[in-house]
């Protein structure tokens, strides 16, 4: 028989990085990243005090104590990290660092004529944002959603902000949802709100204002469904009830599905009451282009 081929490996110390956690559909999404960052923490502290045959035989908490291990430490970090990205899994390394007592490396400059694509992902990181050209920093914003790193989001979105011509070729109410999306993972639902209202106004000027703001507002409700006590919820869904059912009898049907998907089968009545409707009032057509509905990217 032919001999078995190894495709990929995982070095002995990261083996208890190798999993992945199945729950309940109807859990919420903000229960279920409680438990996973709490699975991630518990596996850190394991990692840190195993002995690893790259820092001597010590664990990393003693090779940080070792000044003659201080760089074998920091690259253990980065091994982590690139370990955790294969493995789908985020480690919060600027904490990590912090704890090892590894100071936070020093920021990349890169040639401005040079492609972000062709920037390693361990230096990512460590690219100096502020000194990246408009067209760097646009190709990082595009390359940025498929990394898991939301420090590495965050600082993109802040830094597209500070650039007024960048910010408008990406699209203000694009970087608005990517801030949304940092705020829903770090349960800051006020500036997740912001964002929100941010991208509705920048929506005012789209030349098809209906189907912008019901995108937006279906959205909101998955992000706010992570979360099935989050007091603004009952008030979003009334606003759709008013402005949506009667135009496009279909969402009501997609919003009582998404909230038995979430869990929240509490919060049906919310669409039961009656429709307030102004005398005089014809519901409008609906919008012939693709509407976005819960689930969908």
């Amino acid at each position: 028989p032919t001999e078995p081929v190894i495709a990929s490996s995982i070095p002995t110390e990261f083996v208890d990085f190798d999993w992945s956690v199945h729950f309940e559909p109807t859990l919420p999404a903000k229960k279920i990243r409680e438990a996973v960052e709490g699975r991630i923490n518990e596996t850190i502290d394991g990692w840190l005090q195993r002995p690893q045959a790259q820092l001597q035989d010590k664990t990393p908490l003693q090779a940080s104590e070792d000044d003659n291990l201080r760089v074998q430490t920091a690259a253990s970090v980065l091994v982590l990290y690139s370990i955790a990205q294969r493995l789908n899994h985020e480690i919060p390394v600027d904490d990590l660092r912090q704890k090892l007592g590894i100071p936070t490396a020093q920021p990349r400059t890169i040639a401005a004529d040079q492609s972000i694509e062709s920037v390693p992902l361990l230096h990512y990181s460590q690219l100096s944002m502020s000194e990246l050209t408009d067209s760097q920093l646009l190709q990082m914003a595009n390359r940025v959603g498929l990394i898991r790193d939301l420090n590495l989001l965050e600082k993109v979105v802040e830094e597209l902000f500070r650039r007024p011509s960048a910010l408008e070729e990406y699209s203000p109410r694009r970087a608005h949802m990517m801030r949304a999306l940092v705020a829903r993972f770090r349960n800051r639902l006020d500036d997740m709100s912001q964002s929100f209202e941010a991208a509705r106004e920048s929506a005012d000027d789209d030349s098809d204002n209906f189907q912008s703001r019901l995108e937006l507002d279906l959205k909101e409700l998955t992000f706010r469904l992570d979360d099935p006590e989050d007091p603004a919820i009952p008030h979003l869904l009334r606003t759709m009830r008013e402005q949506y059912f009667q135009k496009v009898p279909e969402i009501a049907d997609a919003v009582r599905e998404e909230l038995k998907r979430s869990g929240c089968e509490q919060l049906l009545p919310e669409l039961d009451a009656p429709l307030i409707v102004t005398a005089g009032e014809e519901a409008a057509p609906a919008s012939s282009g693709k509407l976005w509905l819960p689930g969908q990217d």
